[in-house]
Parts: C-alpha cells; sequence; structure tokens
C-alpha cells in the first residue's frame, strides 16, 4: 500500500460517515462526511475530487441528513458522468 492511501486511511478514521460510490460493482469512489455541512468525495485511489456543500446552515446536521444527501447526490452523479471522474 503506497504512502499515500495509508494517509488516506488514517484520515477516513475521524470520518462520521464513509459510502462507497459502486457502479456496476466497481468502486469509483468514497463520499466522507466529517460532522457539518460539507461531503467529500475521493477517488478510489483516495485522491480528494470533489467538495459538496449541503443543508440549512442554521442547524445542525444529522447523520441521516448526510447520507439522504450523498444517496441523492450519487444519483445525480450516476446521471451526468456515469461514474467517471475524469
Amino acid at each position: 500500500m503506497g504512502e499515500n492511501m495509508e494517509r488516506f486511511i488514517e484520515e477516513l478514521d475521524g470520518a462520521r460517515l464513509v459510502k462507497r460510490w459502486e457502479v456496476g460493482g466497481e468502486t469509483y469512489g468514497l463520499f466522507v462526511w466529517y460532522g457539518g455541512h460539507q461531503v467529500r468525495l475521493y477517488s478510489a485511489e483516495g485522491v480528494e475530487v470533489d467538495l459538496f456543500s449541503f443543508g440549512d446552515y442554521n442547524k445542525s446536521v444529522t447523520v441521516d441528513e448526510a447520507e439522504e444527501f450523498i444517496e441523492w447526490k450519487m444519483v445525480m452523479l450516476d446521471e451526468e458522468f456515469g461514474g467517471d471522474l475524469q
């Protein structure tokens, strides 16, 4: 395992929610939520490729709300890119 991947795995330790983005049984990326109003999207290689903001900034976000946003975002990205992060 490369040094970058080891560092990435250590970073995931602090995550409150990690969801795998799969297309046709192949992992295309990971959505990672550490809390708050942002979800990070990492490629399957552990490189951050996007950052998404969501929710009402006047209220705290729950794990269920974060999961619901991630599920919605996966559907949107599947429709837009078909799992191609490049």
